[in-house]
């Protein structure tokens, strides 16, 4: 598909082994689609520069030194660092109240709550899903804080930490009406990320599983943000050319060491879990040595990215791509072991639904099942619930519903307890008017969410209503006999389970 450069410059009091990390990156390549870029720093020095893929499918264009990537939320910590920077100039505070800005929004609700991630305002995809009917194009940051103004909070500020990409669209517009410009023209006058001005942008691509072709994410089914959100800055739009990450590092080495110290602090509330924490616009980790690593990753549709600063080695690490690939998570934790000196690199399991999905246009649907099976027998790959009901959605809505279903089903067989897999693909089912079958994974779902949720969860109501409406569509013997084609089905399945037990102890004594 495409050609790549890869440049290493070699420093004999380095830091890291840049070979180690070259030959990660060929392992991974060599067996692994990477369409993108990845730069490693030592000091802002450039010492590995690896470029692989297209920038426009359409138009043949390969990535070069000049392409630009949309960071997804790695754009945090630049709309962090323009807002720490007004604090540093005293023209804001950490305890200033949005409600200087937004006098309908809660007045203890302060900028630091915005930047950790402690505000408890509505998330933004609730907020634009309550008002979709309001909704005709792009939503305004002004249209969207009236939109939010209305909606509950979440929990009181302070209570917890939780992600929140509403506190950086009101930071990013809190930066424009104290300074009276916007960021980008702000780190423009610094001198910073000069490229957020270029042209020459990435294309950000989505995978149309319907004809295997590559299609801008803004036209492919189910991707939300197409619709309502591209006009919502500070969270996730910047494109920077990946070399520019450094002035990630610039920046902060600008700010006032009391304030980069409050910056890089783990917040009070933390985060998920004891290993890692959130401070301004910064996820907070330790490596295996206890070192500190300052990182943020970014996933938009039809994009990814990593960067990452290990300030006791003086390195950082830029990785973007600009398709949407699954396999990104896996494989940066790879390259970031090799720089903390951690493990050898190990080639990450890769994403079936992944493969699966490449393959699905040219196969009828009662080849699925079997083709999933020879990737799951392989042992190398991971399976997703998320990114299989991602292929299903794509299909159905491309009016391939017998291929979607297939794929629902097998969903529902690799997450049999997850009560919404099964709703799914029950669901799906009684669309097709296969009302016996919808009916039992409904049943099989009323089971579960009476097992996992709160009775006052509306999920009884809807599953009851489903029913409902199902049993009013089948007679007692259509439903005896699902019964019994079921109870076959699984002891099928078990047969098969110790025909391939059997015949791997078999292989095994034979070699």
């Amino acid at each position: 598909m495409a050609v790549f450069v890869l440049i290493s410059i070699n420093n004999l009091i380095a830091q890291i082994n840049v070979e180690q990390v070259e030959k990660g990156i060929a392992e991974y390549t060599a067996h692994a689609d990477f369409n993108g870029r990845i730069v490693l720093f030592e000091s802002d020095s450039i010492v590995l520069d690896y470029m692989h893929g297209l920038a426009s499918f359409e138009r043949n264009e390969f990535i070069d030194p000049t392409t630009t990537f949309n960071i997804a939320s790695v754009s945090k910590m630049i709309t962090a660092l323009a807002i720490l920077d007004l604090i540093d100039k005293e023209e804001l505070s950490l305890l200033t109240s949005i409600a200087e800005f937004y006098p309908d929004l809660p007045d203890q609700v302060s900028i630091e709550n915005l930047l950790n991630h402690t505000s408890g305002l509505q998330k933004r995809t609730f907020v634009i899903g309550h008002n979709w009917s309001k909704l005709s194009g792009p939503i305004t940051s002004r249209e969207f804080i009236e939109y939010l103004a209305k909606e509950p909070m979440r929990f009181e500020p302070n209570e917890k930490h939780e992600y929140n990409n509403v506190n950086y669209i009101l930071l990013y517009d809190i930066f424009q009406r104290v300074s009276g410009k916007t960021i980008e023209e702000e780190f423009q006058d610094q001198g910073l990320f000069p490229s957020m001005s270029d042209d020459s942008r990435s294309i950000k691509y989505a995978y149309n599983e319907a004809n295997g072709q590559w299609i801008y994410d803004n036209l492919m089914l189910g991707n939300f943000l197409a619709d309502h959100e591209y006009n919502l800055y500070g969270p996730g739009h910047y494109y920077i050319n990946p070399e520019e990450a450094i002035d990630i590092v610039k920046g902060w080495e600008g700010l006032s060491p009391e304030l980069l110290d409050k910056a890089t602090s783990p917040g009070k509330l933390g985060a998920a879990d004891d290993d890692k924490s959130y401070g301004y616009g910064i996820a907070l980790k330790q490596d295996h040595k206890k070192r500190p690593i300052w990182f943020h990753m970014g996933k938009n549709y039809g994009s990814r990215a990593y960067f990452a600063h290990y300030p006791q080695q003086n390195v950082s690490l830029m990785m973007v791509t600009n398709v949407n690939d699954p396999n990104f998570n896996n494989f940066w934790p790879e390259l970031e072991s090799l720089i903390t000196g951690e493990s050898n690199f190990e080639m990450p399991q890769l994403s079936i639904a992944y493969e699966l999905g490449k393959k699905i246009h040219l196969i009828e649907s009662q080849r699925i099942n079997s083709l999933f099976y020879t990737f799951k027998d392989q042992g190398s790959y991971y399976t997703s619930r998320i990114e299989l009901n991602d292929i299903a959605y794509h299909l159905w809505e491309q009016d391939q519903k017998t291929k979607g279903i297939e794929v629902l089903r097998i969903n529902s067989e690799m997450f049999p307890e997850n009560y919404s897999v099964r709703y799914y693909y029950a669901d799906g089912l009684e669309e097709l008017g296969d009302y016996t079958k919808a009916l039992a994974e409904y049943k099989t779902t009323r089971d579960l969410i009476g097992d996992q949720l709160d009775p006052e969860s509306s999920w009884f109501e809807k599953v009851d209503t489903r029913i409902a409406a199902c049993e009013n569509q089948v007679t007692p013997d259509e439903i005896e006999k699902e019964s019994g084609l079921a109870e076959l089905e699984r002891q099928e399945q078990i047969l098969q389970q110790h025909s391939i037990y059997l015949n791997e102890k078999l292989s095994a004594l034979r070699n």
